[in-house]
């Protein structure tokens, strides 16, 4: 940060030379240096025993209208009892800097001490370098981890709605009802948190019955592979947890489940199979949490890069601008 901040200074203070085209250029060293992301956030993957570089969505027994600045209301439906605080976090996979740590339950077959590592296939590799990668972690206030634990993800950022208030128990958080073709949702075994079932939206809501049912089973044998998508990790051992975050690759999603490959290599097709569709920049969810209180809330897709990437990316960027800042300027006169 320090060598990245003294160049920054230097790039900052360059003069512009006489020509149009060198100040052009300058203008695009200075637009280097002040459009450069932030540094990426550390995101703790620790099952929940901290929430480092997550975002805080909401609490689950509060209407969208009864919810305040620090906990909107995200209650959907269901039990207004059962309380859960919901987090959500979006990042490029970097496994330099995403690894599982502390005492956690849950990770898939053959994906190693890291809790991500998976062998793939050919080009296919969940979890690889660069890959968009969504979280979705729960702390658990009152009530019981539901088994199996459900979400419900939307594309389009539009299904899933919560409720004005609870009372009114009017929230949009089914996914027969209210989910729309390509939407998909993902079963975790809350025991061992294995992916358990995978299930897509063939149909619309109101629109075509598709024949023999709306929803499609792309599930098979979902626990016996190495490389599915996604991943959940509990707080402690268990059997009871009091946290737990999901991470969904939503590029390996796309290419395993999707249009472009199918089923792939690992994964064997189903006859009533649908392709899930490609996730957008904003989406929207339907939680199942905790009892049988389902919440709704919404996610801005917006990764950073990791903060190695970042900062090289930087690097080049401004020594370019500088470099030919000071080539189009030619030699100073003596």
């Amino acid at each position: 940060m320090i060598i990245l901040s003294r160049f920054v200074s230097r790039c900052l203070s360059t003069p512009f030379g006489g020509r149009r085209a060198a100040v052009s250029t300058a203008l695009v060293a200075l637009l280097a240096c002040g459009m450069a992301p932030a540094m990426a956030e550390v995101i703790s993957i620790d099952g929940g025993s901290s929430w480092t570089g997550w975002t805080l969505k909401g609490i689950s027994d509060k209407g969208s209208t009864q919810g305040t600045l620090l906990e909107p209301g995200i209650y959907g439906r269901g039990d207004s009892a059962a309380r859960y605080r919901v987090y959500s976090s979006s990042f490029l996979f970097d496994s330099a800097d995403n690894f599982k740590t502390g005492t956690t339950t849950g990770t898939a077959p053959g994906a190693g001490s890291t809790g991500f590592g998976s062998s793939g296939t050919g080009a296919f590799k969940a979890f690889a370098n660069g890959n968009k990668v969504l979280g979705i972690g729960v702390e658990v206030l009152a009530g019981t981890i539901p088994g199996p634990n459900t979400v419900r993800l939307n594309n389009s950022g539009t299904a899933y709605v919560a409720a004005t208030t609870v009372a009114a128990n009017n929230g949009k958080a089914s996914f027969s009802s209210n989910s729309q073709q390509g939407d998909w949702t993902v079963q975790f075994n809350t025991s061992t948190w294995e992916a358990f079932t995978i299930n897509s939206q063939a149909g619309n809501p109101g629109g075509p019955v598709v024949s023999p049912d709306s929803t499609r089973s792309i599930g098979g044998a979902m626990q016996s592979s190495s490389n599915l998508p996604y991943r959940a990790f509990g707080a402690g051992t268990g059997p009871t947890f009091t946290s737990y975050q999901m991470f969904f690759d939503l590029d390996a999603a796309y290419q395993l489940f999707g249009t472009p490959n199918g089923f792939g290599a690992t994964i064997g097709a189903s006859p009533n199979w649908f392709p899930i569709g490609q996730a957008g920049a904003n989406m929207s969810f339907s939680l199942n949490g905790v009892s049988s209180n389902d919440t709704a809330f919404g996610v801005a897709i917006v990764p950073e890069p990791s903060s190695q990437a970042m900062l090289a990316m930087s690097l080049v960027s401004l020594a370019a601008g500088a470099l030919a800042t000071r080539r189009m300027r030619g030699p100073r006169p003596r």
